[in-house]
């Protein structure tokens, strides 16, 4: 190795040291800069790394947050659409008047039970209707409105609860006074809800159509099946536990027979049903008897089962056993003879009640026996129903009415149009037995539920009449309101203003209004023993409600004892105060003038046949529009006339611009 150059005195020892040492320091700082990239180097890539991951994530997150906007938005649409489906959505929601009800004692109002139940609720949910149809899916078209807050589905009106003697069956279905004593005008894309106004219900096509629904399926042995499995799904799922291990086989093989993937097993158990229903179709055959079991009170599940098969003959159990591909996979034949005994009593335990319940409702009046008993949308003979239903099965109801308005209770001292009782307790009896209340005599048994019923009289006592809605009807002409007022004092005051705060009492004679005479008639006519209608209805009412009053606390019976009670048949008319008359269409008491400025009209220029059932109203006429869809109201059915209320007394001789102006001010009422 040479010698490394010295600082010497000579300039060439020293330009060589220098540059030597130049040299020397070159390579070290070479040395220690490959020693920093060396080390650097990893520091420098994760370093590039991160920025990279970073950019990456950055556009990733921000392709996200688009994508989930995107989404979003999808789902706000999807859950709108969702809403639009079942009625939810704000539009397709009612706007409630507010006359006098909290939403709590609106719901109250619309389902508490009356004693009225008829019908077990999953039986309802799995019923189809005669067209084929979910029966509940599809009540609108009878004219119940939906209640989109109750958490069965049921529509307004429409009550469950447990009834006496039927427990076993679980929440049963009935009707309350709301089915009929709620109404809903449309107008343009908005509904207005009011409480205790009259609706358009037709619970004579209801009973009808449930009549249908439940033979129909009765008397078809697929249907029958598919009924039975819709049941047995909709009570376990209700019931929130699993099926026995039998029991639940049981269920998946009538699942599949369905699917048409046990078609051996149906081959057999089609025929079987078939004999159930012939048996139970023929002559001298009795259906269940409803009334035995509520004499009987409150029944447990085994015993109310063992009650229904006690008479079921089983036959080809094994057979049948042996053709299910599903119940095969039991281990022993026991439990699979088991299962298929289980399936044969509930497809028998289904039959016999559906016939039963339907035979009852056949009870409830005669079901288009008669052109003149279809009374159409909003009207009921419920007084000739009754007659028919407890004391003369050869009467036919032929005079119906409207459902009258049950807000400004506090002007009514009587009830009906006829005003033939002041006793709201004993007519609600009345109604509640009406459509399907039980009553036992020999016992003293009913399915009546008292407390209830003077719950709805509370709560039908806080509603007032409803204000005309300008903000969806339009704003009222303030100077048509100012020369309305006039022609009502000239008009209608004498007879619709009560005379000095004091209840409505007076009654007009049927030769002074000239109103079709049938109803008033009907409930003062005598029965074919000789006895006046109305004292056979007092009389039973009174029976009733000594025995149901008894039930009651102390406190309550001493205040019903101050209640007035009196039955009458006074062959009269009274009249109501016209606060919210806007809302009650049609009008007359048989429904027979579809709008209000017709009414003002002579009766030969009223509408001689108009729809009715159709929900559109004419805020300038004051009554709902012609529906073609609907149902035809002919005047010339007896019960339908729209003569009377006319004259010069009554301003049927107006302007049209006159009754323009009283129009205008009766919306201001």
């Amino acid at each position: 190795m040479a010698d490394t150059p010295q600082w010497g005195p000579e300039p060439n020892q020293q330009a060589a040291f220098l540059n030597d040492f130049k040299k020397q320091t070159a390579a070290e700082l070479a040395a220690i800069k490959a020693r920093l990239i060396w080390l650097l180097m990893p520091s420098f890539l994760i370093l590039i790394a991160v920025l990279g991951l970073s950019l990456f994530t950055f556009h990733k997150v921000n392709e996200l947050q688009v994508a989930m906007e995107g989404s979003e938005q999808t789902l706000k649409g999807l859950k709108k659409s969702m809403k639009q489906l079942t009625g939810d959505d704000q539009q397709l929601r009612p706007i409630y008047l507010n006359n006098g009800l909290t939403d709590t004692e609106r719901a109250e109002f619309y389902h508490l039970a009356e004693g009225s139940e008829v019908y077990p609720l999953t039986w309802l949910k799995a019923l189809e209707n005669e067209n084929g149809k979910p029966f509940l899916q599809d009540l609108e078209r009878l004219g119940f409105l939906p209640d989109p807050d109750n958490k069965d589905g049921l529509p307004v009106g429409l009550t469950s609860g447990v009834t006496i003697g039927l427990e076993p069956l679980g929440p049963m279905v009935g009707l309350n006074c709301a089915a009929c004593h709620v109404g809903e005008l449309h107008y343009k894309d908005k509904r207005v809800r009011i409480d205790g106004a009259p609706n358009l219900v037709n619970t004579r096509e209801f009973f009808k159509s449930l009549i249908d629904s439940a033979l129909g399926t009765a008397k078809d042995p697929a249907k029958l099946l598919a009924f039975v499995i819709r049941v047995k799904q909709l009570e376990e799922k209700s019931a929130g536990v699993e099926p026995s291990r039998i029991r639940s086989f049981a269920r998946q093989a009538l699942v599949k027979v369905v699917q048409t993937e046990e078609d051996a097993f149906k081959a057999v158990l089609l025929p079987a049903i078939k004999k159930f229903i012939d048996a139970e179709e023929a002559a001298g055959a009795k259906p269940f008897d409803f009334k035995a079991a509520l004499k009987e009170g409150v029944q447990d599940e085994k015993s109310f089962r063992a009650k229904l098969v006690k008479d079921l003959k089983l036959e080809g159990v094994a057979e049948l056993a042996k053709k299910s591909k599903v119940l095969s996979a039991l281990k022993t034949e026991v439990e699979r003879h088991g299962a298929v005994t289980h399936t044969l009593e509930d497809i028998y335990i289904s039959l016999r009640l559906l016939r039963a319940r339907a035979i009852f409702l056949q009870k409830l009046g005669p079901v288009g026996l008669n052109d003149n008993t279809n009374w159409g949308p909003g009207r009921v003979d419920a007084f000739g129903s009754a007659r028919t239903f407890l004391f003369d099965d050869k009467y036919l109801p032929v005079n119906p009415v409207s459902y009258p308005p049950i807000f400004e209770l506090k002007s009514h001292g009587w009830f009906h149009y006829d005003n033939n009782t002041n006793t709201f307790l004993e007519r609600n009896f009345g109604q509640a037995l009406g459509v399907g209340a039980l009553y036992d005599k020999e016992s003293g048994k009913s399915t009546l539920q008292t407390q209830n019923l003077r719950k709805l009289e509370t709560l039908a006592r806080k509603l007032s009449a409803p204000k005309w809605p300008e903000e969806v009807f339009g704003h009222l002409d303030a100077e048509r309101v100012k020369k309305g007022a006039k022609l009502y004092e000239k008009y209608c005051a004498s007879c619709h203003n009560p005379k000095d705060g004091e209840p409505f009492v007076e009654l007009f004679k049927l030769e002074a209004i000239d109103t079709d005479t049938g109803r008033a008639n009907s409930f003062a006519a005598k029965l074919p023993d000789g006895t006046p209608f109305f004292e056979k209805i007092r009389d039973t009412m009174l029976e009733i409600k000594k025995i149901e009053v008894a039930k009651l606390p102390e406190v309550e019976q001493a205040e019903i004892a101050k209640e007035p009670v009196e039955w009458r048949g006074p062959n009269l008319y009274s009249a109501r105060t016209l606060k919210g008359a806007w809302a009650t269409a049609p009008y007359l008491h048989n429904g027979s003038v579809p709008t209000l400025d017709d009414l003002l009209k002579p009766a030969k220029d009223r509408p001689k046949e108009f729809y009715v059932g159709g929900r559109q109203f004419d805020v300038d006429k004051l009554g709902y529009m012609n529906d073609e869809k609907a149902t035809l109201y002919k005047i010339a059915t007896p019960g339908n006339s729209n003569r009377g209320h006319e004259g010069d007394n009554y301003g049927t001789g107006m302007s049209a611009d006159d009754r323009k102006d009283l129009l205008e001010y009766l919306k201001s009422l």
